[in-house]
């Protein structure tokens, strides 16, 4: 009896010990998928810090580029408003050249006003050159009739103008030739900024 109570005792406490070792590798083996878990959860912490901060970056690039936009932008429209509200004596000496306050083009509407300007060119020798206001000859019939006069383009010569240089503000080109061109083509001064102008 005695013997048998010991055998079932080393059975009982052989039984225990491997319920305990089951129990401690099962324990075992979900911390290590918790430290897994973890180590994944810290490196895509890490990832999108780097991308926050990549984020931070360009959105400090963007606010700067818009802020340097809307300085751009500022500045022409102070610049258009100078040009609008130019006295007219700032810039009528350079009427003859196509430019002209409140971004109007300067041509002769009337028969009369262009014989008296024919006459002037005749006494003179002739129109200077660099107008941007010239007259086809089918037209002066045109504006005998009607009382209209046409500016036409400095690069092509076929259009009738309708983009304003700045800032030299020399009204002389049309919209198809603008894009090609650099410079003024009456004054040779580099083009910043383009207006577009109806002429009615």
């Amino acid at each position: 009896a005695e013997n048998v109570r010991a055998e079932l005792e080393a059975r009982r406490r052989s039984y225990w010990r491997q319920v305990a070792a089951a129990v401690e590798a099962r324990v075992q083996r979900m911390l290590r998928g918790k430290d897994e878990e973890i180590e994944s959860i810290s490196r895509r912490n890490s990832a999108l810090e780097e991308r926050m901060r990549e984020l931070l970056v360009e959105g400090q690039l963007w606010r700067s580029l818009a802020q340097a936009n809307e300085a751009t932008v500022v500045s022409l429209h102070r610049e258009l408003e100078l040009l609008l509200l130019a006295p007219a004596n700032d810039v009528g000496p350079s009427l003859e050249e196509g430019q002209g306050d409140n971004g109007d083009v300067y041509c002769e509407t009337s028969a009369s006003s262009a014989g008296a300007r024919e006459e002037k060119e005749d006494g003179d020798g002739g129109a200077p050159s660099s107008s941007c206001c010239h007259r086809r000859g089918g037209d002066l019939q045109g504006e005998k009739e009607g009382g209209g006069g046409v500016c036409w383009c400095k690069g092509c010569g076929s259009k009738e103008v309708s983009v304003l240089l700045l800032p030299c503000r020399h009204l002389c080109l049309c919209a198809a030739c603008e894009p090609a061109s650099e410079a003024c083509p009456l004054c040779l001064c580099p083009k910043t900024a383009t207006l577009q102008v109806y002429v009615t």
